[in-house]
């Protein structure tokens, strides 16, 4: 591309064009790249629509992410953790995995995007959210689904382990949850670089569900 202004006028279409092609999914536009279907009660897909100016010379590199935002997991994973960077009231996913994990080949697939290949390019990837996307979403809405979809997941062990944690913690399936926080627990153990945020994470746990059982 030639300049960034180019560039971004190349970003500003596609997003155009993928708020026009993903509403006729079912998906609603959000903040930024952001879009959501909803598949259940408080239960979201959720699609972020990723870009890389440097991946080509000469375009825009389009990479899709899918997966599940659930709000009860979001609000306890807020609360859990302490963190303003799970703030429950912001639309981050639960979990999400690169689209072209979910594709044939399961590997990272990014869309080659030019200003004359524009529409045949959205609607490729708009082909293949529909796809491997939403068939993958509505697949882990079911909580047990949900929970093998987070540990089968890209994300890291210890973020697998909090999120797998409350699902089970919500499900009332206290064997799943004691094996979900192994993890943490092995991490305060052993002192690892994650030892006080893991504390912290067991520590609300067991408040909250001793709160729970009163």
């Amino acid at each position: 591309m030639e300049d960034a202004v180019t560039a971004g006028s190349l970003q500003k279409a596609v997003l155009a064009g993928c708020k026009e092609r993903l509403t006729g999914l079912g998906f609603k536009k959000r903040s930024g790249p952001i879009y959501t279907k909803e598949l259940g009660e408080d239960v979201n897909g959720w699609l972020g629509i990723g870009f890389s100016t440097g991946y080509y010379a000469d375009a825009l590199g389009i990479t899709p992410t899918v997966g599940i935002r659930h709000g009860r997991v979001e609000k306890l994973l807020a609360a859990f953790t302490e963190s303003s960077e799970h703030d429950a009231k912001q639309l981050q996913a639960t979990f999400a995995e690169p689209l072209g994990y979910l594709m044939p080949a399961a590997e990272i697939v990014v869309w080659r995007c030019t200003a004359e290949e524009l529409f045949t390019v959205l609607d490729d990837m708009v082909a293949a959210i529909s796809t491997y996307g939403i068939p993958y979403m509505e697949s882990c809405v079911d909580p047990t689904a949900m929970a093998n979809c987070i540990t089968n997941s890209t994300m890291p062990e210890l973020e697998k382990a909090k999120r797998s944690a409350i699902v089970h913690l919500l499900r009332g399936d206290a064997g799943s949850l004691a094996r979900a926080l192994y993890p943490l627990e092995a991490e305060v153990r052993e002192g690892g670089n994650m030892q006080i945020h893991a504390a912290r994470f067991l520590g609300n746990v067991r408040a909250y569900r001793s709160a729970d059982s009163r």
